[in-house]
């Protein structure tokens, strides 16, 4: 199947925003009405959390370890770091997903840490971590811990393969996430139902 094909499979919606707090927001901020408009299908309707939103610096952010599991996720990867196991990143093939996987690896390299990182092909292997990526990639080289960027949060299969191969997960992914949680070190998304972190509106 081409890449023409997939998009055509597509059901597009096109939000149209409440035109009146969508004036409302372009009045205040003096912003173009295409601003004001995706601010409100993002549900950004206040003055203050438009402006926020807009001119965001870092004071704005909450703290990370709000986040759950974060705390156990920093752990595991201390420990990787000191003990020099294998990391390999596995990210998405999108935007952000290659972003993240950059991000990634520039910090853990840095720190010293014995990195590597696989993006799946996106027409050939699709979205998410598999159980072949850990057959055919994670235990041939050697690798002590996958962390997931991007993804994962529905990779039950992968991460329960994994963890009987004696191969740590820790899933960073901001998609939505059923209650039934796949059985990683840590899975740090936003979306999980008892994050106490309040940023599952901005992933």
């Amino acid at each position: 199947m081409s890449l023409h094909d997939l998009l055509m499979e597509k059901a597009w919606q096109i939000l149209k925003p409440d035109i009146h707090l969508a004036e409302k927001l372009c009045k205040i901020l003096k912003c173009h009405p295409a601003i004001a408009s995706i601010l409100v299908n993002r549900n950004i309707l206040s003055p203050e959390d438009a402006s926020n939103f807009l001119n965001t610096s870092l004071r704005h952010l909450g703290p990370p370890f709000a986040i759950r599991d974060m705390d156990a996720a920093v752990e595991r990867i201390l420990t990787a770091i000191m003990h020099k196991e294998k990391i390999l990143i596995f990210g998405d093939y999108d935007v952000d997903g290659i972003t993240a996987t950059t991000i990634l690896l520039d910090f853990l390299r840095s720190v010293g840490a014995h990195v590597s990182y696989y993006i799946p092909h996106r027409i050939n292997e699709g979205f998410g971590l598999r159980k072949n990526h850990i057959s055919d990639t994670a235990l041939p080289n050697g690798i002590n811990l996958i962390i997931t960027v991007d993804c994962g949060s529905d990779s039950h299969e992968a991460v329960e393969a994994a963890r009987k191969a004696g191969i740590d997960v820790i899933i960073t992914d901001h998609h939505i996430i059923s209650d039934i949680i796949p059985p990683a070190v840590a899975v740090v998304n936003p979306k999980q139902g008892d994050c106490p972190s309040g940023f599952h509106r901005f992933s």
